[in-house]
């Protein structure tokens, strides 16, 4: 689903934007735009490529190199958008296979929790907090921003989509507004 939602509207954006650029040959500044936005695709469908490539690896099914995945995108994303990542995970995480579904689904709300921050909490801090003890793995990720509302018209299907996602792998997802402000996510999956 990734590969034909994602990969095939972004290839065919980059040829769109080739055609442009081809078209607009006449008007350096246009083409220069284009080319600036052919390379920013480019890159965001590298780093796709990547994510898909690790999501279906079969070297990487376990809780270890999933653990330091989440930790390095998690501080990248962050520190482009300029938010301190505090860390408060395992040295030594419980080594459990996971699936490449399993995988795949808790890094996209990690991803989708992350971008939510940056894009509407104002967050000056987020905290990342995994652990994994008895064969149960937990994930909260915490802001320190303005929360989110309680009004089930104010927001998209970002955090209906979160919860779809943990109970198709069997596990639990919940979001809390935190009396410090600010909103944590909390995702658990029964490793059993």
């Amino acid at each position: 689903r990734d590969l034909h939602d994602n990969l095939s509207s972004d290839i065919t954006h980059l040829a769109l934007l080739s055609d442009l650029a081809q078209s607009d040959v006449k008007n350096p500044g246009k083409v220069s735009q284009h080319l600036d936005q052919i390379f920013n695709l480019a890159t965001n469908l590298t780093r796709l490529v990547d994510e898909i490539v690790w999501a279906v690896n079969p070297s990487k099914d376990s809780i270890k190199g999933f653990v330091s995945h989440v930790i390095s995108h998690a501080q990248n994303y962050l520190l482009a958008a300029q938010i301190p990542c505090r860390l408060d995970v395992p040295s030594r995480p419980e080594d459990h296979p996971l699936s490449s579904t399993q995988r795949h689904h808790l890094l996209s709300i990690i991803k989708e929790a992350l971008h939510n921050i940056v894009k509407h909490a104002n967050a000056t801090e987020v905290w990342l907090r995994i652990s994994s003890e008895e064969q149960v793995l937990r994930i909260r990720i915490e802001d320190n921003g303005c929360g989110i509302s309680t009004d089930p018209a104010s927001g998209g299907d970002g955090l209906e989509n979160m919860r779809r996602r943990m109970e198709s792998i069997g596990g639990s997802f919940e979001r809390l507004n935190q009396s410090s402000g600010g909103t944590a996510i909390s995702i658990t999956l029964n490793l059993r």
